[in-house]
């Protein structure tokens, strides 16, 4: 996936996960997207900036990382409704 937007059709439409976050971090150049995913969230970044090459970094696409809540405290809790 090159982008968010082209990533996010298919954790929205085929695992029918919702984005429940959205923001641009300036100070490290990249555009999230949060998607909880039962206890868990679906973490993807986009680049904002041309890449810096480091060793081992592939950083011309969207990317995406899972997270468990109890290693992100910060991570809201869902409501209960």
């Amino acid at each position: 996936m090159r982008s968010i937007e082209e990533a996010l059709h298919f954790y929205e439409d085929q695992l029918g996960l919702r984005v429940t976050l959205r923001e641009t971090v300036p100070a490290e150049q990249v555009s999230v997207a949060m998607l909880p995913a039962g206890d868990s969230r679906v973490e993807l970044l986009e680049p904002t900036a041309p890449a810096r090459p480091s060793p081992g970094s592939s950083t011309s696409a969207a990317k995406g990382c899972i997270t468990s809540r109890s290693r992100c405290p910060t991570w809201p809790r869902r409501s209960a409704a």
